[in-house]
């Protein structure tokens, strides 16, 4: 009786076909990276982008993932906004202002540049610009696919990296 229950449970899923994954050629692929990467380099070239913080790397080394930190950089034409968090030593700041790295002005000595090896292609943009009581100097490396990594060194603090994501600006109405 038990066999014959069994064999009527499961007589439906016989006829149920599995569903194949959708697996990409290699030319799929290649035209997809290529296709991410034009897409993160136009983005980069304009000037026009966000990126979202997802990781927080600081010089110590210590796991600041349970603190769950997000941050965020606009970038608009020659203006860089951009809230971080930070996790390492300040060397010189005025009481209370321990918290994340803020700031809002126009980029100073932005530069530009792409590397287009074989198999390895970069971009990387940098610029420096002031926040409060500070001067923040920025690089952002970009190998393609929306994903980048940023490098901030500062006056008054240690230095810290983050990675993130690139997407274009969202338009206000």
């Amino acid at each position: 009786m038990k066999t014959m229950y069994l064999l009527i449970m499961l007589l439906p899923l016989a006829f149920i076909q599995p569903a194949e994954a959708q697996k990409l050629s290699k030319e799929e692929k290649a035209a997809q990276a290529a296709k991410e990467w034009e897409g993160t380099r136009q983005l980069i070239e304009g000037r026009q982008f966000n990126i979202e913080i997802n990781q927080v790397y600081p010089q110590s080394g210590r796991d600041v993932s349970r603190f769950n930190p997000r941050g965020k950089i606009t970038v608009r034409d020659s203006i860089a906004e951009g809230y971080l968090p930070f996790f390492g030593r300040a060397y010189r700041l005025p009481y209370g202002e321990g918290g994340g790295i803020e700031f809002d002005a126009p980029m100073q000595e932005v530069k530009f540049d792409i590397t287009e090896k074989k198999k390895n292609r970069k971009i990387t943009f940098s610029f420096k610009v002031p926040g409060k009581d500070d001067f923040y100097q920025i690089s952002i490396e970009s190998m393609g696919g929306y994903n980048c990594s940023i490098n901030l060194i500062s006056n008054n603090r240690t230095q810290i990296s983050y990675s993130g994501t690139i997407s274009p600006l969202e338009e206000k109405e």
